[in-house]
Formats: structure tokens, sequence, C-alpha cells
């Protein structure tokens, strides 16, 4: 028995390139999620690929805090001015 409703924000365009493609299959957007919640919860697993390639800095940043490269602040003010110093990079 379906009885609860889902509201979510998305993006116009993505919408609308989604819905088309719903439709193509001669499905309704309920139906689609309704299959994609069911899969889920059947398999306790996201139906998607979900791989992450991180880019070269963040590869970086991980190392250096696997090598205890670590950055720590004398004080809160120290952390601020280090951010900022690494938001200009």
């Amino acid at each position: 028995m379906l009885n609860s409703a889902v509201n979510f924000r998305t993006q116009e365009s993505i919408k609308a390139q989604a819905f088309e493609v719903i439709k193509s299959y001669g499905l309704t957007p309920a139906q689609v999620l309704n299959m994609f919640l069911t899969q889920i919860a059947k398999t306790n697993t996201i139906p998607l690929s979900l791989d992450y390639q991180p880019n070269a800095k963040t590869v970086k940043a991980m190392e250096d805090s696997l090598d205890g490269k670590l950055y720590k602040a004398a004080s809160l003010e120290d952390l601020h001015q280090q951010i900022l110093a690494d938001s200009n990079e």
C-alpha cells in the first residue's frame, strides 16, 4: 500500500532530462522512484556507481595526512590565517 509521500528539490534541467528518459520507458517518475527505493531496501545497497576519483590536490592531502604531515594551529586565529592562505593557493 502506497501511503508515504517524498518531496525533494533538484535542478530543473536534470528533472526535464530524467523525466524524458523515464517517459521513453513508459514509466512515471513515481514508479521509477518506487523501483529505486525498493531495490535499495531489498539489496541494502545503492544501485548506482559511486566511484570517486579525487583530484591531485586531494590525493596529496590524504597522503600527507596518512604520513602524519598535519597542520596544527596554535590558536583559532592561526587556523583562520592558514585556511585563508590555503584558499589563495
